[in-house]
């Protein structure tokens, strides 16, 4: 593919993930009463670098929108354009597929004694349900686990 047309293919993506996430960001933010922010592409990326969408100051967010999946690669990508205060996160779905992919970091473990970050992939109807109430304990809604 063609350097024009694999931008223009990461900028729709951009913009798709926007769009999945700004409805949630908008009620969650109504909901407290607050100012909502506009997520939008990083437009200045290609010149300072950094990540693909902005608006968030704790999310780091990373989109790929390809053939073919490189998650090794894009993951370590995603890690290292977050500062330590963004959570980095990297939304990634296939040609012609409907529903993202997400990999973050989750928690695994047995017990207090035995928990550590690992990456995970999840669905994109588990993504939003943690997008959600991570916004929430980010505004003070409820208590972060």
């Amino acid at each position: 593919m063609g350097g024009t047309t694999s931008r223009n293919k990461g900028k729709r993506g951009e913009r798709m993930a926007i769009a999945l996430l700004q409805p949630v960001v908008d009620r969650v933010y109504a909901e407290a009463g607050m100012e909502v922010p506009r997520l939008q592409r990083n437009t200045l990326q290609s010149d300072g670098g950094g990540f693909d969408v902005v608006g968030l100051a704790w999310l780091a967010l990373e989109v790929k929108n390809c053939e073919v999946v490189a998650l090794d690669r894009w993951w370590e990508q995603t890690v290292r354009q977050a500062n330590d205060a963004q959570e980095p996160v990297l939304l990634f779905r296939r040609n012609r597929q409907r529903s993202w992919s997400v990999c973050m970091w989750g928690e695994c473990g047995m017990g207090a004694r035995l928990r550590f970050l690992v990456r995970v992939v999840v669905g994109e109807g588990d993504f939003l349900a943690w997008f959600e109430k991570r916004l929430r304990s980010e505004l003070g809604l409820e208590e972060r686990r």
